[in-house]
């Protein structure tokens, strides 16, 4: 679970409280008491929430398509340079591009296949962003409960929304769709007034759409294995083809014809 520590009122605008009596003071002269009691919602705050959550969600296509840019001014690239960086790690999405129909092998070098981008491939480039966007499945929902004093009142207000598909985001991953997520906001009360605790989603939005690429878990391995096996027959292939033009060129020209390279490695 993405669980971020926020400061207080201040950070609110970022991704923050959706109550809106943040910079009221707790009155702890208020008598001791049990209260559980629906949470004040802030529109503004709800949209702060929503807006944060798009733009984490969005920064995924946004990868792919710099990844794409720089495949189509260097020319071509080696599948081990088909990578995006998320959260500080490079991810493999060669596999994808491949299956999309993104990518055509150009050859193998130094037994690695070296690809280009295909119409389509180039086409993705221009789709503009965003690829996905969030709809409100429901209103948000909160609730406020206190300890044996008002003045330790928490409460939470949970966002709930589902991920729409932009045309770009259909041409990208076709009827393929993403599942929804809440954003639960947490917060309590302190002699200085509304304090924001933590806010965490089951699994952060770029997760969600780098998992939208990658696929289950269960299934990466069959997944890229299957890529493999594509790409080595289609190298074969373009390799017959060049063997088979060498031996023809070298008949005509009295040479013997060479050997050929009859597998792809990884």
């Amino acid at each position: 679970m993405l669980r971020r520590r926020l400061a207080t009122c201040a950070v609110m605008p970022v991704l923050a409280l959706v109550l809106a009596s943040c910079g009221e003071k707790a009155n702890p002269a208020k008598a001791d008491a049990v209260v559980s009691a629906p949470a004040a919602i802030d529109p503004k705050a709800v949209q702060a929430v929503t807006d944060g959550a798009h733009a984490d969600l969005n920064s995924v296509p946004a990868s792919v398509q710099q990844l794409l840019v720089a495949l189509r001014d260097a020319g071509a690239a080696r599948s081990s340079q088909l990578s995006i960086t998320v959260d500080g790690a490079p991810t493999l999405i060669d596999a994808w591009l491949w299956n999309r129909g993104f990518l055509e092998l150009r050859g193998v070098s130094d037994g690695e296949a070296v690809f280009d981008l295909t119409a389509a491939g180039l086409a993705l480039i221009d789709k503009p962003l965003p690829w996905f966007w969030l709809k409100s499945s429901s209103p948000p929902t909160g609730d406020c409960q206190s300890g044996a004093k008002i003045a330790d009142l928490a409460c939470t207000v949970t966002a709930h929304y589902e991920i729409v598909s932009s045309a770009s985001g259909k041409a990208a991953f076709g009827t393929q769709t993403l599942p929804g997520f809440d954003v639960t906001n947490s917060a309590s009360t302190s002699a200085q007034g509304w304090q924001v605790s933590e806010y965490g989603v089951g699994l952060a939005p770029h997760l969600i759409a780098l998992n939208a690429i990658l696929g289950p878990e269960s299934d990466r391995e069959a997944v890229r294995t299957a890529y493999i096996q594509a790409v080595t027959v289609k190298a074969q292939t373009l390799q017959q083809t060049a063997t088979d033009a060498a031996a023809a060129a070298s008949r005509a020209a009295g040479d013997a014809p060479k050997k050929s390279v009859d597998s792809l490695l990884y």
